[in-house]
């Protein structure tokens, strides 16, 4: 089966709804202050880079900014593992784990860090660490499988524009070329989506889909909003 989750960028006057277990700030306060690296800070700063707006394409946002070895090195730690082999990072790349297992996965590494016990910051809320597990998950996902990064062509977006798959189709039918793919839209094919909306979010135009094969047990298609 597959699941698919599509990424939609938000104006920059609507950001409550889109904060991470850390800000930007308080990682660069707390980095200053400990005047050594941390594991937890540094995946935190690349995944703040992640809500970030950009034209950039969202996998190779992820890339750019470090967020898969950042990944890697803090999960090897909270684990003790040697080499970034993670349990966490290898449930990540296996291929039977669904979007939703590895966004939990992300937010339990999180609430078990033991920075919060610290007093120095204050431990995320359910929504924080919410925001925090979809922006990781997506591109780790699509990182630590076998990817591919797709580009419509202007033809084929129109086909897509003016077409729909109907309910009686069913989604196995439709196997993605790799087991993690990403589909970036043109700016015309942007304009032809109406994303999803928010409560507190508003959604500008929908980037692009990460495409995922997932377990039979999955549900066959599994949508979620990304707001950048």
């Amino acid at each position: 089966m597959n699941e698919i989750s599509h990424l939609s960028l938000a104006s920059s006057k609507s950001r409550t709804g889109m904060r991470p277990a850390l800000s930007m700030r308080t990682v660069a306060a707390l980095q200053k202050e400990s005047h050594c690296a941390s594991p937890l800070l540094t995946f935190m700063a690349a995944l703040n880079d992640c809500i970030t707006a950009t034209p950039v394409s969202h996998p190779v946002l992820a890339r750019n900014v470090g967020l898969v070895s950042a990944w890697q090195e803090w999960t090897a730690r909270q684990e003790g593992a040697p080499d970034y082999r993670s349990i966490a990072d290898r449930i990540v790349a296996n291929q039977c784990n669904n979007f939703d297992a590895c966004v939990e996965l992300v937010k339990e590494s999180m609430r078990i860090d033991p920075i919060w016990n610290q007093g120095v910051v204050t431990p995320p809320s359910a929504q924080q660490l919410d925001t925090s597990g979809v922006f990781a998950a997506a591109p780790l996902m699509y990182w630590r499988r076998p990817h591919v990064l797709i580009e419509l062509t202007p033809a084929l977006e129109q086909l897509l524009d003016r077409s729909d798959l109907g309910d009686d189709i069913p989604a196995d039918l439709l196997r993605p070329p790799m087991p993690a793919c990403y589909i970036k839209f043109s700016e015309a094919m942007q304009r032809a989506i109406i994303p999803v909306k928010f409560e507190d979010v508003i959604c500008s135009h929908v980037e692009g889909v990460y495409v995922r094969r997932c377990a039979k047990n999955s549900a066959p298609w599994r949508y979620c909003e990304f707001a950048r």
